[in-house]
């Protein structure tokens, strides 16, 4: 297992794009020797300019790159029947299904979008 490279894991939609952004950035810059690999759960709220928007951070810091992964709530009834009303986006709950979604990877850390 190659332990020089950060597998990082996080959900997001077009609300907490910006904030995604900022969390990406600082790790990076608080991380410049390490090789990572940023995987972003998504629904389609996040528009192509969001995603473009968001390989354009990555593609300024060396050795880190972006992936992206639709959710698609008709492949997870789960996902449909959670209660909005607790206050937690959807997104916030695309970390159940990562495992249906990644390739397989031994080991990733997820990061809420709206940290620093």
């Amino acid at each position: 297992m190659d332990t020089s490279k950060i597998e990082i894991v996080a959900s997001t939609d077009k609300w907490c794009v910006m904030p995604l952004g900022v969390m990406i950035t600082s790790v990076c810059v608080n991380n410049p020797d390490v090789t990572m690999t940023f995987h972003i759960l998504h629904d389609d709220s996040v528009s192509d300019k969001d995603r473009s928007d968001l390989e354009d951070t990555v593609a300024g810091f060396k050795g880190k790159s972006i992936a992206f992964y639709a959710v698609d709530l008709t492949r997870f009834p789960c996902l449909q029947s959670i209660p909005l009303e607790l206050g937690y986006p959807q997104s916030a709950y695309y970390r159940l299904v990562l495992t249906e979604l990644l390739p397989p990877i031994p080991k990733v850390l997820y990061l809420d979008a709206d940290i620093i």
